[in-house]
């Protein structure tokens, strides 16, 4: 088991966050993390044109530097469109994604999924149908670059547990499996313990976000650290290692306190250790 972190609450690019990336990989490697994430919008915007490619190759620079890996790449999508032009540029994108991915040195590429297109009503099972004929047209691309293809449950037809075991059922290729988040399927009503239960659904976690939250009137507070929340992250954690998971445990925060991704590090340690 290693320990990284996507503090996303603190870091960005530009002045939309308070720590660029690349600031934040060095205090990573200065405070002891393994490994760090990289995410497609940083570098890209709604088109192919829009990549910024000097970033792309000060960031890879500046990794190549420090004593880290990069545990995941981040890319948002493929999502699924009616309009299959549409489609085609999730592909596209997922594929120039898949590249420089295998460039950084990562094995894990983290997609999400859902129903974008606004002007039309796609039924789940379409969209479900959809999404997996593309996972299955990038799966060979993802082979040949050393890649595996890890889905993170998100609002939609890919949201809760339940959902994801037809997805997985539909695509057995063991390249393919899920970036299992800690709290995202309580958005749907599911305590996400629930994958505790579901043997084959554990079995295909490549990549685990280490992510929670408090109750407040006004909605999520995330700027908890990863003890102090509301989901049973010990639980989570000791189901993972007792079914025979080694794989990383990412700190997902969205608050503004980045002591809070260490302390909550240095928590996820000592719990696999127990």
């Amino acid at each position: 088991m290693k320990i990284s972190s996507l503090p996303h609450g603190c870091v960005g690019i530009g002045n939309e966050r308070p720590l660029h990336a690349l600031q934040w990989f060095e205090l990573a490697a200065r405070r002891d993390l393994e490994g760090v994430e990289v995410v497609d919008t940083w570098v890209m915007a709604d088109s192919m044109e829009g990549r910024a490619l000097p970033l792309m190759a000060a960031i890879q620079r500046r990794l190549s530097d420090l004593p880290l890996e990069v545990s995941a790449f981040i890319n948002h999508g493929p999502y699924v469109w009616r309009a299959p032009e549409k489609n085609a540029f999730e592909l596209d994108k997922a594929k120039f994604f898949m590249d420089w991915a295998a460039d950084l040195g990562t094995k894990i590429f983290r997609v999400t999924t859902g129903v974008l297109d606004k002007q039309a009503s796609i039924p789940d099972r379409k969209a479900t149908e959809v999404f997996c004929g593309m996972i299955e047209q990038l799966l060979p691309y993802a082979r040949a670059r050393g890649l595996v293809i890890g889905l993170e449950e998100h609002p939609g037809f890919a949201g809760t547990v339940a959902k994801m075991e037809k997805i997985l059922e539909r695509l057995p290729d063991p390249c393919f499996g899920i970036a299992f988040d800690t709290k995202n399927t309580l958005r749907e009503g599911e305590n996400p313990l629930v994958i505790l239960e579901k043997k084959n659904v554990l079995d295909r976690v490549l990549y685990t976000h280490m992510d929670n939250f408090r109750k407040t009137d006004s909605g999520w507070d995330r700027s908890v650290t990863l003890q102090e929340g509301e989901v049973d992250l010990r639980r989570i954690v000791r189901g993972l290692k007792h079914n025979g998971y080694d794989g990383w445990l990412s700190v997902e925060y969205g608050g503004n306190d980045l002591e809070h991704v260490f302390q909550s590090a240095q928590w996820l340690r000592s719990i696999w250790n127990e």
